[in-house]
């Protein structure tokens, strides 16, 4: 393992230490892993865009987006949804850049932004505070719960009941993280679980109930560039588009499990472990590394590793859970044939190599 070098820094903004430098490590490195094929892609490399997609789906989307389908129909609303999610993508990538770059979180880089840390730190707490309101979001759930088990809405005298069931739902959350070994990890494989589960029944759904006409009607205006439909308001269209994904501008702050991933500097600079996982240090300034061959190349490596956890995972099953949600297409068809241009790259890109090991050649990447 390449060990960080502290006599060398890289100077970068305001009021926070430089950032020492060191050599990227290879994905191999990183994930412990031999070779990046399809398999170790899926267990080790995709992992931070599901734990973004947890955190998005089931929040406003489930109301907003049916009830504007509903009144306006699939042309304009489905464009909105679109590029909404392509533009919180690309955002998404551009946070997730600084991560894998220097192992910071992207609050720590703010803190590198005039007028400094002294400012941005404080008000990006109080930003993600007061915007996702946790304690608020455990109560919808809680009304959910309550609703799943009686099999009937709450009545206003059983409130407290409802809040039975959130603050259950907060202690889980609690014991899933505590008792993990590495917290990023555990929150991975919940939302394996979660986000599969929600949009395998969603597909099964649509296919039972939904006419072949609708779907091809929510294809259709998903795809087709259309102006908002009129008397949509303002409130309504901001709502749509900021809930489609994560939280627009809020996304930032998930961006930093790929830190604890271990993606590129990630992997210098440590991760937050569970009560499980022992005492695990975490660097307080980040790492970069050198602008030279090696370094450049292995940039390629995470960056292509990036960018299929990005538009592969999370940018794909948003617009799918979406489409499902207001009954239009989940779009299968969509993901095989992704899957199938996918596999076609990679075995064209299996190129014969002399060298033997894959941290020696930048060919043999994923």
């Amino acid at each position: 393992m390449t060990e960080v070098q502290p006599a060398r820094t890289y100077p970068l903004g305001v009021s926070r230490p430089p950032l020492e430098l060191g050599d990227l490590p290879t994905p191999e490195e990183a994930f412990g892993v031999r070779r990046i094929g399809p398999r170790e892609l899926c267990a080790y490399v995709v992992g931070p865009s599901l734990i973004a997609l947890g955190i998005s789906i089931g929040s406003g989307e489930w109301l907003l987006g049916p009830q504007a389908v509903g009144q306006f129909g699939f042309t304009g609303v489905g464009w909105v949804i679109l590029v909404s999610a392509v533009l919180q993508t690309f955002y998404n990538v551009e946070c997730a850049r600084y991560v894998v770059a220097t192992g910071e979180v992207p609050v720590l880089g703010w803190g590198r932004v005039p007028p400094g840390a002294a400012f941005w730190v404080p008000f990006s707490a109080f930003v993600v505070i007061f915007a996702f309101i946790a304690g608020g979001w455990a109560a919808s759930a809680g009304q959910g719960v309550f609703a799943l088990v009686n099999g009937r809405v709450a009545a206003p005298d059983e409130v407290q009941a409802t809040r039975w069931y959130a603050i259950a739902l907060l202690v889980l959350v609690f014991v899933i993280t505590a008792a993990a070994r590495k917290i990023s990890r555990a929150l991975e494989l919940s939302n394996w679980v979660m986000v599969g589960t929600i949009l395998i029944v969603l597909l099964v759904v649509d296919l039972v109930v939904v006419p072949w006409s609708v779907w091809w009607e929510g294809i259709s205006g998903l795809v087709t560039p259309a102006a908002p439909p009129a008397g949509i308001t303002a409130t309504q269209l901001g709502a749509l588009a900021g809930f489609t994904a994560l939280a627009s501008g809020l996304n930032w702050y998930v961006m930093g499990h790929y830190r604890d991933k271990g993606y590129g500097m990630g992997h210098r600079t440590g991760y937050i472990t569970g009560l499980r996982g022992g005492r695990r240090d975490v660097r307080a300034v980040g790492v970069t590394f050198p602008d030279d061959e090696r370094n450049t190349t292995l940039w390629r490596r995470w960056y292509r590793l990036l960018m299929v956890d990005m538009w592969g995972c999370s940018s794909s099953e948003r617009c799918s859970g979406c489409c499902c949600r207001r009954c239009s297409c989940p779009m299968p068809w969509r993901c095989r044939a992704g899957s199938r241009r996918r596999r076609r790259y990679r075995r064209s890109s299996r190129t014969p190599c002399a060298r033997s090991t894959a941290r020696e050649c930048s060919t043999c990447s994923c």
